[in-house]
């Protein structure tokens, strides 16, 4: 019995060799997705620009270094997936990186501070829907924003509400008219957050919904 020898057309897998690029870029995305699942306070204002450049450059890159490392060891004529590696990783790093910024903004500006929470009205400027309905069941969230007086720069995010919410707002319309309301409080800095429900909690109902 001989060598065994390959079949032609098909490239032979790598030896498997993984570094610290790629177990950074990882660590980085699996991360940030743990506290997304928990994370209850929203930032209310965005960061500084420079502080999501860098942060953005800095995910981007460690999620570009783990993708061409885990590239090396995909077989040569899988160029599909080398592909779909070099997009995905550099995004979701970049995608991770800024919300880890903000996360510890969040952190740095309210651990220690003792505040009063105020219910304040946010307004749903988008409706979303997701899931199947026979799989783990829809999930339905609003995208909420403070109106400030200061101009168009308050931060836009999502919040997880439950289907007779979603039902009786419908589609929100240019008017702004739909609101809900929610505590909100300040911290070191003049750093504004949101309280709303993580990935776990009782989502946002209908007892929340005011008209703006």
């Amino acid at each position: 019995m001989g060598n065994r020898i390959l079949p032609m057309g098909r490239a032979a897998v790598r030896p498997s060799r993984y570094t610290w690029r790629t177990f950074s870029g990882v660590a980085l995305i699996g991360t940030a997705l743990l506290f997304e699942l928990f994370q209850r306070g929203n930032l209310v204002d965005p960061l500084p620009w420079p502080f999501t450049l860098a942060a953005a450059l800095l995910g981007g890159g460690l999620g570009f270094l783990a993708a061409a490392e885990i590239i090396e060891q995909m077989p040569e004529d899988k160029l599909f997936n080398q592909i779909a590696t070099m997009v995905a990783l550099p995004v979701c790093g970049l995608l991770a990186a800024t919300f880890l910024t903000r996360f510890v903004t969040l952190q740095a500006a309210f651990t220690g501070v003792e505040t009063t929470p105020q219910l304040t009205a946010l307004v749903i400027e988008d409706s979303q829907r997701s899931g199947r309905r026979r799989s783990f069941g829809r999930r339905y969230s609003f995208t909420v924003a403070l109106p400030d007086p200061r101009g168009d720069r308050a931060r836009r995010f999502q919040v997880r509400i439950d289907k007779p919410l979603y039902n009786h707002v419908g589609t929100p319309t240019e008017a702004r008219q739909d609101c809900i309301v929610l505590p909100m409080d300040e911290g070191r800095w003049g750093v504004r957050r949101v309280i709303a429900p993580n990935y776990f909690d009782t989502p946002i109902t209908l007892e929340n919904y005011r008209r703006c």
